[in-house]
């Protein structure tokens, strides 16, 4: 990664921080908002982990050939499930962000309809760090 990638997610994220914390405080109206984009931003953090420690050659690799063993089984509906539970990072990121916003949902009593930017967000995200450190 050069070091424009690392001056921009240092950039952006002191920006939104310092943007975060300004309008948490001041209006708590839009509260609920920014904690659904910490949900999706998170969820997308945390999908592009599990890839990372999925991948054949780390600690948990073996899931990988787990599921290389669902992608080419003779049954259809193991090789439907083999996209959602790793085979493909953007479908796996669907359940993550589902089960975070859950968490954040009970937590802090969020409107179901905040689910969609967040999963929004988290998909975006997920697309950018896939393209630029996976590359």
């Amino acid at each position: 990664m050069n070091t424009i990638n690392n001056t921009f997610f240092i950039l952006v994220g002191f920006i939104f921080g310092i943007l975060t914390t300004f309008f948490i405080e001041q209006n708590d109206f839009l509260r609920p908002l920014f904690i659904a984009c910490f949900a999706g931003v998170g969820s997308a953090l945390i999908t592009f982990f599990f890839d990372f420690v999925t991948a054949p050659g780390q600690i948990f690799g073996f899931y990988s050939d787990f599921v290389k063993s669902l992608q080419n089984s003779r049954i259809k509906f193991f090789q439907i499930l083999s996209k959602p539970v790793g085979g493909c990072i953007f479908c796996a990121n669907v359940w993550f962000t589902l089960f975070t916003f859950l968490i954040c949902r009970f937590h802090f009593g969020l409107s179901f309809w905040l689910l969609i930017p967040a999963a929004a967000l988290s998909h975006v995200f997920l697309a950018y760090l896939d393209k630029n450190l996976n590359s």
